[in-house]
């Protein structure tokens, strides 16, 4: 599936079972959401300096684990793009 962006180095790539949006963890350590419907794409910082991203998990509630090679994982808030260490569900 191309992604109609030039010179991003994806790493991993994780989309709900709808598959109307693309979270691809990038080797930069951002994550950049593409949303397939609108041809539309964001790159996101969410806390990793430099490790790539390289695993997601769905916790459900709008909720995804994003693990790095190298600083760990966090948790992403799927709707308002926020990422944090601790995660009461978890």
């Amino acid at each position: 599936m191309p992604l109609e962006i030039d010179q991003i180095d994806i790493a991993s790539i994780y989309s709900p079972p709808d598959g109307k949006v693309f979270y691809c963890g990038l080797w930069n350590g951002k994550i950049l959401i593409y949303d397939f419907e609108k041809k539309t794409s964001k790159e996101v910082y969410i806390g990793f300096e430099e490790s790539p991203i390289v695993t997601f998990e769905n916790l459900g509630n709008n909720k995804l684990v994003v693990g790095s090679f190298g600083e760990g994982a966090l948790i992403l808030d799927t709707e308002n793009i926020t990422a944090s260490i601790n995660n009461p569900n978890y």
